[in-house]
């Protein structure tokens, strides 16, 4: 009540205005502050909440879009960042959410992880047509389609990246598995089913 006070305590008393000793004009006016507040407290308590499950699925399929975005390189955000967004969602997200929602949520974060090192690697391990091929197809929603481009690219650069080989290749192809056993474990969400 003490807020609705400091806010409505000075348009009652009107303090730029010059002085006026109207008692019926500053009690309708004060009458019609508290009467709107009243009015607006009452409303708010009349919009049913947002039920808890569909709270859930919208922080997994804003998730989702997140990914693709990235994915598709519509957005850039820096490693920090996107932990940030992926650690507020799964704090976002109710009390009565699946293992499997809490699970696809950590999915999220760490292939958004993977998929910021593989465009930052492509260059260096030289695959930069194999990685706009993945990512692209990931940022179309097709798990099938990533996984089999991405073992492609793994397999064929086995050789580089064995012992002794490059880190950038290494890298590049540990984030790529990454990417792999992200789609394996589970295809529903990244096909936007789940």
């Amino acid at each position: 009540m003490a807020f609705l006070y400091d806010v409505n305590i000075i348009p009652m008393l009107s303090p730029m205005n010059h002085m006026v000793y109207d008692l019926s004009a500053f009690l309708n006016n004060g009458l019609a502050i508290l009467s709107g507040s009243i009015a607006g407290a009452a409303l708010y308590q009349l919009i049913p909440p947002i039920p808890p499950a569909l709270r859930a699925r919208r922080q997994i399929a804003a998730a989702l879009r997140d990914l693709h975005r990235l994915a598709a390189g519509r957005w850039r955000p820096s490693a920090e960042i996107w932990e940030d967004r992926l650690y507020d969602r799964m704090i976002a997200l109710p009390k009565i959410a699946t293992p499997l929602q809490r699970g696809q949520l950590v999915t999220a974060l760490g292939a958004g992880l993977a998929i910021r090192q593989v465009r930052d690697l492509a260059d260096p391990a030289g695959e930069r047509d194999g990685a706009h091929r993945v990512l692209s197809l990931l940022a179309t929603g097709d798990p099938d389609q990533v996984r089999a481009a991405a073992a492609e690219i793994v397999e064929r650069l086995a050789p580089q990246a064995g012992e002794g080989g490059l880190v950038a290749v290494q890298r590049f192809c540990a984030a790529m598995r990454e990417i792999e056993e992200a789609l394996t474990s589970n295809p529903a969400f990244f096909a936007g089913r789940g």
